[in-house]
């Protein structure tokens, strides 16, 4: 759980505090105390833990731990070798939506990197 906590203080760098809850079947709840800090944590994803990607949505009071199933996944594509002119967000977007449903550009790719 301590490794949790820091990995939520550097990738999230929230402003407010955070609990951290471990759950079964690999869920995990993290309360924030700023609404500011779980907005931008909701809109500034994708995000990976190790080589996982965390699959994030609101709590609701619907929500039953044993009846929890994926009906979709979230895939993160690295293009090696992509030609140049290839690496325009428009370019990206429409690779992306042959692949499935496009989501993201990662900030590193924005900025050239």
């Amino acid at each position: 759980m301590a490794d949790g906590k820091v990995w939520i203080r550097s990738h999230w760098k929230p402003k407010g505090k955070t609990h951290l809850h471990l759950r079964s079947k690999g869920f995990f709840r993290v309360v924030f105390t700023s609404l500011d800090d779980k907005d931008r944590v909701f809109k500034g994803g994708p995000y990976f833990y190790a080589p996982a990607g965390l699959y994030m949505r609101p709590w609701t009071m619907k929500f039953v731990l044993e009846h929890e199933t994926f009906t979709s996944i979230l895939v993160w594509i690295k293009l090696y070798s992509l030609p140049l002119n290839y690496c325009l967000s428009e370019s990206l977007k429409k690779i992306g939506n042959k692949l499935g449903h496009f989501l993201k550009i990662s900030h590193a790719t924005l900025k050239g990197k």
